[in-house]
């Protein structure tokens, strides 16, 4: 008994027991620690692809404003072009026609129908197509409904087209301008539709960039650097 008291107390027995308390506590601090390792790559995992998506949407919403703006420079210009329809029946060279003489008449202004108006009137209806093509917006219905009241303006004005070219007599074709001229709001209607496009494409800019991120860098740029702090309050802030 003696002895067994006597081995178990000795040096070796001690230091193994030791050894394999230590090698017990080592094994459990590596779990942990492997544990902790394993969270911390899922967090920085998780944080990875939440930077990757953010950076991608960014990217979808600078393609997508970069077309926004292609579009409605287009747009701009073909509602500059189409604006001269509504004046387009009273320009000064149709005064060219005027005639008491009704075969007089209708010699000259077969001759400008043929030269002048109709192909200038393809022109325009040419141009309202291309609007169609340059203002697909999905997300937008007054945008819609401002470019539908412009078509409307545009099918005025081919369907007085059809009548004024069958005026037989000056007087006839006088009549058919003033009533036109009358109807037509053709102006009004492409300057409102330019306006909201361009409402649209700040609105497109704002959820790219916020307003208070893109006022502090125009007065970076024009002050330099600048330790004002201010708040941008929107409409439905105040709601």
């Amino acid at each position: 008994m003696n002895t067994i008291i006597t081995f178990l107390n000795s040096q070796f027995i001690s230091s193994m027991i030791g050894a394999l308390l230590g090698a017990g506590v080592a094994v459990y601090v590596a779990k942990l620690q492997n544990k902790q390792q394993l969270t911390q790559l899922q967090d920085e995992h998780k944080l990875q692809r939440e930077f990757f998506e953010k950076q991608e949407e960014n990217e979808r919403e600078r393609i997508f404003l970069q077309n926004t703006i292609e579009r409605a420079e287009k747009s701009y210009r073909i509602l500059n072009q189409l604006k001269k329809a509504e004046t387009f029946f009273v320009d000064g060279s149709f005064s060219l026609i005027e005639s008491d003489n009704t075969d007089e008449f209708q010699t000259i202004f077969l001759k400008l129908c043929y030269t002048v108006i109709t192909p200038r009137y393809y022109e325009f209806i040419d141009l309202s197509d291309e609007l169609l093509l340059t203002l697909v917006i999905q997300d937008d219905v007054k945008l819609s409904d401002l470019k539908n009241e412009v078509l409307m303006e545009v099918e005025r004005f081919s369907n007085y087209y059809y009548k004024i070219i069958e005026s037989s007599t000056f007087v006839e074709f006088s009549e058919m301008v003033d009533a036109f001229c009358e109807e037509t709001k053709l102006i009004e209607k492409c300057d409102n539709l330019k306006t909201y496009i361009t409402k649209y494409i700040m609105d497109s800019t704002f959820r790219l960039i916020p307003p208070e991120k893109m006022a502090e860098k125009i007065l970076k740029q024009k002050y330099g650097e600048t330790r004002i702090k201010f708040k941008v309050i929107r409409d439905d802030d105040n709601n």
